[in-house]
């Protein structure tokens, strides 16, 4: 059996001072879902609603 490669990594900017997320927390029963949206995805967004459903 060989060995798997070390996983890559890149480097993210660091973040701006005081910078803020938005977030939509909705109280339910488990399991906990987390939406993490792509690029140019919005909290309003087709996959966002259809999760929330």
């Amino acid at each position: 059996m060989t060995d798997a490669p070390p996983p890559s990594s890149s480097a993210a900017p660091a973040p701006r001072p005081r910078s803020r997320l938005a977030y939509h927390h909705r109280r339910g029963s488990e399991p906990t879902i987390v939406f993490l949206p792509g690029y140019a995805s919005d909290m309003q967004g087709t996959k966002a609603l259809a999760l929330e459903a």
